[in-house]
């Protein structure tokens, strides 16, 4: 519990930083103004992971350089994947995720993903751009995910989220 993150470089891991709190929530952690992720020293899943979290803020980070070929929901940028409460996510800048895997929807590669075991989450004034699969047989890309709980999503800039479609329109971009 209260523990913080801060001014942190972090390249070349599967995790940039991973947190995962015991079954009982933890509370306070505080992952603010790191640099997660650079053009030759990528993330290989998540740039920022939470679970079995309550009170969490992340703000002011850069999640960048994120390239995962993992076809498993909530690989990304800043992602919420199990039990999660009272979480602000607010001014990163997340950008440069790419992915080439065979996944679309809700297990697509994003820049926010917030689970279905999540019961509140604020995103707000986040700057994504720059999400991708590059797969050429068609699967997703977005920039937010939100599965489950309370989620207000305010104020973010989104752009540059791509994907190429598949030939039978069977995943949808």
């Amino acid at each position: 519990s209260n523990n913080t993150y801060q001014a942190n470089t972090i390249t070349r891991a599967q995790f940039g930083i991973a947190i995962n709190g015991p079954v009982v929530l933890e509370s306070g952690t505080v992952i603010t103004q790191n640099i997660i992720g650079a053009p030759s020293n990528t993330i290989g899943f998540r740039g920022i992971s939470v679970n079995n979290e309550t009170g969490t803020t992340i703000t002011g980070n850069t999640v960048q350089y994120v390239a995962s070929a993992n076809a498993t929901a909530g690989a990304g940028g800043i992602i919420l994947p199990g039990s999660t409460t009272a979480v602000n996510i607010s001014g990163n800048t997340i950008r440069n995720i790419s992915s080439s895997a065979s996944s679309s929807g809700t297990s697509s590669i994003c820049a926010v993903y917030i689970g279905p075991a999540n019961s509140s989450a604020n995103v707000n004034a986040n700057t994504i751009t720059g999400i991708s699969n590059i797969n050429p047989n068609g699967y997703g890309a977005r920039g937010i995910i939100v599965m489950g709980g309370i989620a207000t999503i305010s104020n973010n800039v989104i752009s540059d989220i791509y994907c190429y479609q598949d030939t039978a329109h069977a995943y949808w971009p």
